[in-house]
């Protein structure tokens, strides 16, 4: 492109450079300038200086900066004709002179209102008047513009420029302000409309709409009423697009609360986010003046509100459930006393059924899960009948089933109990070893660097039939706090009665003819077989509560319909307490390669003596260990040039793993001692992956190991609840309540594969969650408090979760993001090659630990077995 050059000033004023807005001479636009250069030559050099650009006229240019300095010469002339004529009048008067008038000047029109046509001449002579013509239903009269300001406007709107015409209006003195009044006019107008009582504004005091919050709604309801003030603060707000929705909508929802008290629906939301995370009182009472938040006691009683429907989804899916059971005639298939705390009912089929608009034809299946959660109470002031106190109540909430079980049958399967099905079996250790080659492969593509390669062939998520429900977000409803303690029996009662009222249950009366000849009414209870999940002792007080209960007279109180489950997290802690009893010792500092000295020579000072304390080091740290065992025995010699993956994994399991009986006595201790770390830790691993994935039958072929490993290692309460689960999944449940309990046993809180935890976890989270709560209430701290604050705490994470989302907050995850292992595990693994664990050397023992024979190997079966028959199964079947 050719360059182009002002010809007064030689700038370059070529397209696309800062001094690009140029002008042609001759033309419209450059005319007015033109002429004062051609005065100005004309007058000092007596020849007009358009005589001397080039001959090509159309390549003739002006830039701005000269064609503003002439127009301004131009107007300057103008004021000082104006100034001059005004003192000269003045002056007039003083001398007794008639008054004068500038030549240009004439008297001035009378203005009148009109939005009639106007036609404004396109080209205007710079010494001529401006004169407007209005067209009127009488005809056309024209006026005569004097003013400077009124001229130069008329020619914006001659050329239709609109936004010159009101930036100048806009930023002159004579026009802005009354600009600012109209706009401010317009957003009264506004504000009025949407607060008017005429408009139902989501934005008006609702619990219903608390409950539905989302900014999204919110600014789309501001942005249809609210347009004036909503661009004047998205243009004056510089943010990202996320942050400036939610702070335009905080500033109006402020100046609308101000204006009406009802409008407070954001300032309800904030409320209860600051009340979720432990706000004190005092902020409540200064930013509520400021219409950010409620006042304290109004927060209070908001919270008190939201708490009374908190059940509202339970009661739902129970009566979907209960309207099932009154579809077809239902008749128990087994009745009492044959299983003490079970009752069955036929399946309703839900194909070819019609319901009504309103009810949805899908599965609403649902499980309970409780347990304990302990309060202390400080007193500042201690007296005698005025002490510390520690209250132990009842938590508990409600899962949806992920899994669609509408089409599984409600009878129980018939035949004798056999014990040897909930007994490991040769089918099961084969399948639980092809578990663990996967599980070893992957520790070897992390750390061998032969195998980093091959790690596109490993299976991270382990598929089973319900892989794809598993991946599903869980939906869970807070049932709040029992103020009773399940340690006594009485209480437990009370606390499985308050359950009881989510159970589908339908009431029935026969008449039956007595013996005398009389008819007498029978009143009979049909349920729906409920679960009711929990950790040892909460499901054994929950079975002790129910046989308690079964004498009564009336079926309501006989809490039929209750189904106790045995949950995971709490067993898994227990296995890491047989493993820590079993190879953790403090007096084995000395021994290499033990947990303990393992311990000391990483620094790892935050492993506890007690698993239980500190769940995580514990997991974290013997994790570490059982990845350096594996690499280690790989490369014990088992590692070939020729060898695969698959084979080496396969290798260590035949070399290292022990899970059957042998009454082989083991002459080196150091290396059952490894064999035992690996082993044990293969079967903790496999406990947590299918955890992880929501494999159901996977866990239960796991419980038939826990069984030996509890009963073997004096843990007999956590052996009967698993023979229990297990005799009750393959012999007294229907198809669709052993369905439900391998399915149920899981939350995934995200959405995604691989990322569920036990039920009992996730309530431990919600108990964590609650005394965060509970700690911040001060001296308001009362059982009405906990109770609300507990009912409430669904709201309260729903309104956390939309402020993380609008405002693109990175949520606080439950599961700790681990920093690499790195030097730790090379230390580790130094030392275990050093110490030559796997060497199998006659004789060898640790000083402080000696291990002749690994767990799983000293099992007897028949003892189990006996154990069984003789004490378990009686105990569960009259």
């Amino acid at each position: 492109m050719a360059s182009a050059v002002c010809f007064l000033c030689q700038a370059d004023v070529t397209s696309g450079t800062m001094l690009s807005k140029r002008r042609k001479i001759p033309g419209p636009a450059s005319d007015l300038a033109s002429n004062i250069l051609d005065e100005l030559s004309q007058k000092f050099y007596h020849e007009k200086v358009s005589s001397t650009c080039q001959e090509s006229e159309e390549t003739t240019f002006i830039c701005h900066k000269c064609r503003k300095k002439a127009e301004d010469l131009k107007m300057l002339r103008k004021k000082v004709e104006e100034t001059e004529t005004e003192l000269m009048n003045l002056i007039g008067n003083v001398l007794g002179v008639g008054v004068r008038h500038s030549e240009a000047e004439t008297p001035p029109p009378k203005k009148r209102k009109s939005s009639h046509d106007v036609e404004v001449p396109p080209n205007l002579e710079q010494d001529e008047l401006v004169t407007v013509k209005v067209h009127y239903p009488s005809g056309t009269k024209s006026y005569d513009i004097e003013s400077p300001f009124s001229k130069e406007n008329v020619k914006r709107l001659a050329r239709r420029s609109l936004n010159s015409f009101s930036s100048s209006v806009a930023t002159s003195s004579h026009t802005s302000d009354l600009i600012v009044n109209e706009v401010a006019k317009s957003v009264v107008k506004e504000t009025k409309s949407i607060c008017s009582n005429n408009h139902d504004s989501i934005l008006r005091d609702s619990c219903e709409g608390v409950k539905f919050f989302s900014w999204d709604t919110v600014y789309i309801e501001l942005a249809r009423m609210m347009p004036t003030l909503m661009k004047l603060l998205n243009t004056i707000i510089q943010s990202k697009d996320s942050d400036k929705k939610v702070m335009v909508c905080l500033i109006i929802s402020m100046v609308l609360k101000s204006r009406v008290r009802q409008m407070s629906l954001v300032q309800r939301a904030i409320s209860i986010l600051l009340y979720g995370n432990g706000c004190s009182k005092e902020c409540f009472n200064c930013l509520q003046p400021l219409m950010v938040t409620l006042s304290h006691t109004g927060t209070l009683k908001l919270i008190e509100r939201l708490s009374e429907g908190h059940d509202m989804n339970v009661q739902y899916w129970s009566d979907e459930l209960l309207s099932n059971l009154k579809k077809k005639d239902i008749t128990n298939t087994r009745e009492p006393p044959e299983i003490d705390y079970m009752d069955y009912m036929d399946f309703i089929d839900f194909e070819d059924e019609m319901v009504d608009a309103n009810q949805s034809n899908g599965w609403n299946g649902f499980k309970l899960v409780g347990d304990n959660i302990d309060f202390n109470f400080r007193r500042t002031f201690q007296r005698i009948d005025y002490t510390p106190a520690s209250h132990h109540f009842f938590h508990s909430y409600a899962i949806k089933d992920r899994v669609d079980l509408s089409g599984l049958s409600e009878l129980p399967p018939s035949g004798e109990i056999d014990v040897q099905m909930i007994l490991p079996s040769k089918e099961d250790i084969v399948q639980i070893k092809n578990i663990f080659v996967t599980l070893i492969s992957r520790v070897l593509v992390t750390h061998v660097e032969r195998f980093k390669s091959d790690s596109h062939l490993i299976t991270w998520h382990i598929p089973h039939m319900y892989s794809d429900n598993m991946k599903e977000k869980s939906t869970t409803v807070m049932l709040g706090i029992q103020l009773f303690n399940e340690n006594k029996l009485d209480e437990m009662c009370k606390i499985m009665e308050k359950h009881h009222q989510y159970v589908p249950q339908l009431k029935q009366v026969e008449k039956v003819l007595s013996p005398s000849g009389d008819i007498d009414e029978v009143h009979k209870l049909k349920t729906w077989d409920t679960l009711f999940g929990g950790d040892q002792l909460t499901v054994a007080r929950a079975r002790g509560a129910k046989t308690i209960r079964s004498g009564h007279e009336e079926p309501e109180e006989q809490l039929k319909g209750l189904t106790p489950v045995l949950e995971d997290w709490h067993s898994r802690m227990t296995l890491m307490k047989v493993i820590w009893k079993r190879l953790f010792k403090k007096e084995s500092l000395r021994d290499k390669g033990t947990l303990s000295q393992l311990k000391i020579l990483i620094s790892r000072t935050s492993v506890p003596l007690d698993p239980e304390k500190n769940m995580q080091a514990a997991e974290d740290f013997f994790q570490l260990v059982l990845d350096a065992h594996i690499v280690a025995a790989a490369e014990n010699g088992l590692m070939k040039d020729d060898s695969t993956l698959e084979e080496v994994a396969m290798a260590i399991i035949d070399s290292y793993v022990r899970l059957e009986p042998n009454n082989v006595t083991h002459v080196d201790a150091i290396n059952t001692y490894a064999c035992e770390v690996i082993t044990l830790g293969l079967i903790w691993a496999n406990f947590y992956d299918s955890i992880r994935e929501g494999d159901g039958h996977r866990i239960m072929q796991i419980w038939k190991f826990l069984l030996l490993i509890f009963s073997k290692t004096g843990h007999k309460n956590y052996a009967k609840e698993a023979a229990i689960l297990l005799i009750s999944v393959k012999f007294l449940s229907s198809e669709r309540l052993s369905a439900q309990i391998l399915t149920g046993r899981f939350v995934n809180t995200k959405g995604r594969e691989g990322c569920n935890m036990p039920c009992d976890l996730y309530l431990e989270h919600l108990n964590r969650r609650l005394k965060k709560v509970i700690r911040h209430l001060g001296s308001n701290v009362q059982p009405s408090s906990i109770e609300r604050a507990a009912k409430a705490i669904g709201i309260v994470d729903h309104i956390c979760k939309v402020f993380r989302e609008s405002l693109s907050v990175p949520s606080n995850s439950d599961k700790h993001s681990k920093p690499p292992h790195g030097k730790d595990f090379q230390k580790v693994l130094w030392q275990l090659n050093e110490s030559e664990i796997f060497a199998r050397t006659s004789l060898r023992h640790h000083e402080k630990i000696s291990l002749r024979n690994c767990l799983l190997e000293t099992v007897d079966y028949d003892q189990v077995t006996s154990w069984l028959i003789e004490r378990i199964i009686p105990s569960i079947i009259f």
